[in-house]
């Protein structure tokens, strides 16, 4: 039998700065509605086992899976997710409700030379296999190593020096910002495309919760324009059956009132890649996603999955 809304509303969320972050913004735009919540943060496995790569120790599902526990187990009544760490096919007991409006969807190079020259040999700090064989496809005269933590424990690397320079998304270095004696370079995401939901913000409850609840979250939550981009980047890697170690990317966008979809996948060592682009002109995410998606397997994307 599902929860009754009972204020104030229970936000579950990871405990790191940019989750926290990230989950007041949730908290404000509900007490715009007039709807009172708390916070209850969580640290999951993936916030402690810090000391490998994600791939290595499961995946960003981590993430979501502890919070997921907690909506189980009524300790929370929504749980605030970035929408790139949830997994393309959702239990059962779970649905997101509502994608609030999307940030810059870009990667950027945080860097400590002033005078950084995209040209120049440098050691670069990321774990994200996308991340890794996209600097091998564009810049192969760049040293990618790989770098865990939060924002914070990322820059505090950089600053030490034991790096020239870490990736980023752009939506965390603009909520949280950096310190003063770094330097912020946004790439491209024409060249260097974004995983599938960055720069976005999910709302999932538990699926049987009443249906009058969930509109509630709807109606005070929802940005249909980001709703529908994510669902097609989603569907896209649902077809493909993506994960976390696999190096693909997916942007959907708005242009002239039509959603277009540019998705790929790239090999770890970012010399073969199966990439294509599609406009859905009746504007139906999950079919745009899945026709793409089936494309760039047939495209070849199925062969180069094979070797992963």
């Amino acid at each position: 039998m599902s929860r009754p809304y009972i204020a104030p509303l229970r936000i579950g969320t990871r405990a790191s700065p940019l989750a926290l972050w990230q989950a007041r913004h949730v908290s404000d735009a509900l007490a715009h509605a007039h709807i009172p919540s708390t916070l209850i943060p969580m640290r999951t496995r993936g916030d402690r086992s810090t000391h490998k790569p994600l791939h290595a120790i499961g995946d960003s599902a981590l993430f979501v899976k502890e919070l997921e526990g907690a909506l189980l187990n009524k300790t929370i009544d929504l749980a605030v997710h970035s929408a790139k760490d949830i997994p393309s096919v959702l239990g059962a007991d779970f649905e997101l409700v509502a994608f609030l409006p999307r940030a810059d969807v870009a990667d950027v190079l945080v860097t400590r030379h002033r005078n950084f020259s995209f040209n120049a040999r440098y050691h670069i700090g990321t774990s994200a296999v996308r991340r890794v064989a996209l600097l091998k496809r564009h810049y192969p005269h760049w040293r990618p190593f790989a770098i865990r933590g939060n924002v914070d424990t990322r820059l505090g690397l950089l600053q030490k020096g034991q790096s020239d320079a870490v990736i980023l998304a752009a939506a965390a270095v603009a909520r949280l910002g950096v310190p003063k004696n770094v330097y912020v370079h946004r790439l491209n995401p024409d060249i260097f495309p974004p995983a599938p939901g960055q720069g976005c913000l999910a709302i999932e409850v538990l699926s049987h919760q009443s249906d009058k609840w969930k509109q509630m979250l709807r109606q005070r939550l929802n940005h249909v324009p980001t709703e529908w981009a994510v669902r097609a980047e989603r569907a896209f890697v649902a077809t493909i059956a993506g994960g976390c170690s696999t190096p693909q990317y997916a942007w959907a966008r708005w242009i002239n009132a039509q959603l277009q979809l540019y998705a790929g996948v790239i090999s770890p060592n970012g010399t073969k890649w199966s990439e294509a682009q599609h406009t859905d002109k009746k504007t139906n995410p999950d079919t745009l996603g899945v026709a793409l998606g089936n494309k760039i397997l047939q495209l070849g994307g199925q062969k180069l999955l094979n070797t992963l």
